[in-house]
């Protein structure tokens, strides 16, 4: 799941996936700003048929972060 992730979020952000790690967040890609955040919440649901509420939407700060929100999302 975290292979699957990491290529969502460096097809959304248009970066090489060996530049995605766990502490890898908005500071990191200047393309993980507002449209991208929500261009990776929109195409992370879409992979996973899931829905984020907004809580985890903002709570999305960093690539662990994400895994785990996915993760809890998915066991609901």
């Amino acid at each position: 799941m975290e292979e699957k992730i990491k290529k969502i979020m460096s097809d959304v952000f248009l970066v090489d996936i060996s530049e995605i790690n766990n502490n890898t967040s908005p500071e990191d890609l200047p393309q993980w700003d507002s449209i991208g955040h929500l261009n990776l919440i929109s195409s992370l649901e879409e992979e996973f048929s899931i829905k984020f509420d907004d809580e985890q939407i903002t709570q999305m700060l960093n690539f662990k972060l994400v895994v785990e929100i996915v993760k809890e999302t998915l066991k609901q």
